[in-house]
């Protein structure tokens, strides 16, 4: 029987999980990415992960990049980690001969949810909101990604002039919505002298933990309550385009912020989704909740995997 290998290349850990033809979990090998030493350190790094779950039955790979993917083999331009420009689909055939798939990391979460949860709708968005906004779409039947790259819904434009985001625009959906976008708001407003418990946690540029918000947003925090008013709200308007531009069956959320705060804000994110969305698309507009967590990107890997013996992918 065939087997696969999903691994997952995050900025901070590499995760590698070998499956079977049915997708029962065989193993699981994570190691540190250390991206900050380099491409050929975490080059070498994955390949040590990838050759601990490596035998002569591995029958194709599925790769998660953080980052855009060209034709699901190149990638173009990556998060946290030194692949930019890199054709790593093609080193990984060239050493392991078997087929090897890259994909986005939120591109392929959604992906999992999807194949996993054996969904019968056939048109959905995934949006997941993290440290950054990223998203998915599953279009008649199949995940799409055009050319590569596809999905980016974090870098549509919220504000025009906003604030500087990472990918080197400004005002992008991302800035307000994501956590970064947030941490950038409250360092505003510290500035500023405003009071929150939210300060007695946050450490001057470090990265906020989403239980430390949702705490305070609890508790009736003012900033905190501001905080998710302001991402709420652009994530809504967004979603609206979103829904008047593909009108999908279902949207899916994931990511730590909707994670936590799905329950509380799902009611007022519809609200302001309809509200900006063509009016004959407003009936039966369906939210659910990713149930995956954080395995959702390393079982859309081993679907990938799967597409790339199947050769149904570039």
């Amino acid at each position: 029987m065939s087997k696969y290998i999903a691994v997952d290349v995050g900025g901070s850990k590499i995760l590698g999980a070998l499956y079977d033809e049915e997708g029962q979990l065989l193993q699981r090998y994570k190691v540190k990415t250390k991206a900050h030493r380099g491409r050929e350190v975490v080059y070498q790094t994955l390949l040590g992960v990838i050759d601990t779950l490596f035998s002569e039955d591995v029958a194709a790979m599925g790769i998660l990049i953080p980052g855009v993917i060209s034709n699901s083999r190149r990638v173009e331009m990556c998060s946290n980690i030194p692949f930019e420009k890199m054709d790593l689909s093609e080193l990984l055939e060239e050493k392991y001969r078997v087929p090897v798939l890259l994909g986005n990391d939120v591109n392929l979460a959604v992906f999992g949810e999807w194949k996993h949860g054996g969904y019968e709708e056939k048109n959905i968005v995934g949006v997941f909101v993290g440290t950054g906004v990223g998203g998915g779409f599953i279009l008649n039947g199949k995940l799409y990604t055009g050319k590569g790259g596809a999905a980016e819904i974090g870098h549509m434009l919220y504000k025009e002039n906003g604030n500087l985001c990472g990918c080197g625009q400004f005002g992008c959906l991302e800035t307000v919505a994501a956590k970064s976008g947030m941490l950038t708001f409250m360092e505003k407003e510290r500035s500023k002298g405003t009071e929150s418990v939210l300060f007695e946690k946050l450490i001057p540029g470090e990265m906020f933990h989403t239980t430390d918000l949702y705490d305070a947003w609890k508790l009736g925090d003012p900033l905190a309550k501001k905080v998710m008013k302001r991402s709420m709200h652009a994530l809504g308007v967004a979603l609206g385009s979103l829904n008047t531009l593909l009108h999908p069956e279902l949207f899916i959320f994931g990511g730590g912020v909707m994670e936590s705060f799905y329950e509380e804000i799902c009611e007022e994110l519809h609200e302001i989704l309809l509200t900006h969305t063509m009016p004959p698309l407003r009936e039966d507009v369906r939210f659910i909740r990713s149930y995956l967590g954080d395995d959702a990107g390393i079982t859309g890997a081993f679907y990938l995997a799967k597409e790339a013996l199947d050769g149904q992918r570039p």
